[in-house]
């Protein structure tokens, strides 16, 4: 297209989100002082919410990093804001389930499925 090495491009990129994924996970493990397998599991569901509130469809497309971040940055402020007038967690985490339900809704297109059996 202009010139860009498309496959060199996605492999850096991969290879610099490993990369981060492992000083994320250094950093947490030294914060607890200790390795624990389950100790990131909270942050698979906010972060998966996190990339579908910033527009990213999960039946595919294009989505973006500045959209991302606007995404992590709106939940951020909304469970600020429910800890702030003191929501339960365990609803706070059924709130959360409902704002990916609706974004997913949202970002679905419905022209790249044929029929939803």
């Amino acid at each position: 297209m202009s010139g860009i090495d498309v496959a060199r491009t996605r492999n850096f990129a991969f290879a610099l989100s490993g990369f981060a994924a492992a000083v994320a996970g250094i950093m947490i493990s030294c914060g607890q002082f200790g390795g624990d397998p389950t100790l990131g599991k909270v942050y698979i569901l906010q972060s998966i919410a996190a990339v579908v509130v910033g527009g990213t469809a999960l039946t595919g497309g294009t989505g973006g990093v500045v959209n991302t971040v606007i995404g992590a940055l709106t939940l951020g402020v909304m469970e600020n804001g429910m800890n702030v007038v003191a929501v339960d967690a365990y609803f706070q985490q059924s709130i959360l389930g409902l704002v990916i339900i609706v974004s997913v809704a949202l970002t679905f297109d419905r022209m790249k499925v044929g029929m939803i059996k």
